[in-house]
């Protein structure tokens, strides 16, 4: 797996993830295989995923289901709006590392992602 392109390019190492994310754990799916991320001008491989199943997929969607409800049923509208607020000054924080990582797996140029960023972090914010 090679993340030397991402290494140097992108400060917060967390943001680099390589599984997948269900029912609050990180997956690197049941059946072990995986899938290349590649800058497309050069197909350069920048990570190495999980490529996670069916099973997977069925479990992500019954969890978020059920998380779903039971957050809206445990937290108030304040405190949702709280957390909404959190999560968009996190994009904002990280903005220039994700319009990094989105520029070189879909070879957008540097300007683009950083419009696409800002543009979706609009759809939550406060």
């Amino acid at each position: 797996m090679s993340t030397s392109i991402l290494s140097s390019q992108v400060k917060d190492q967390s943001l680099i993830v390589s599984s997948g994310l269900v029912n609050g754990e990180w997956r690197t799916g049941a059946n072990g295989k995986t899938f290349n991320v590649s800058e497309p001008s050069t197909n350069t491989t920048l990570l190495e995923c999980a490529d996670l199943d069916k099973q997977d997929f069925v479990d992500a969607i019954a969890s978020a289901k059920i998380g779903t409800k039971e957050f809206h049923e445990n937290t108030t509208a304040k405190e949702r709006g709280a957390l909404l607020r959190k999560w968009y000054d996190l994009i904002i924080a990280n903005s220039a590392d994700i319009a990094t990582i989105l520029s070189l797996e879909n070879g957008k140029t540097r300007a683009e992602a950083e419009g696409e960023v800002k543009y979706a972090a609009g759809f939550i914010s406060c």
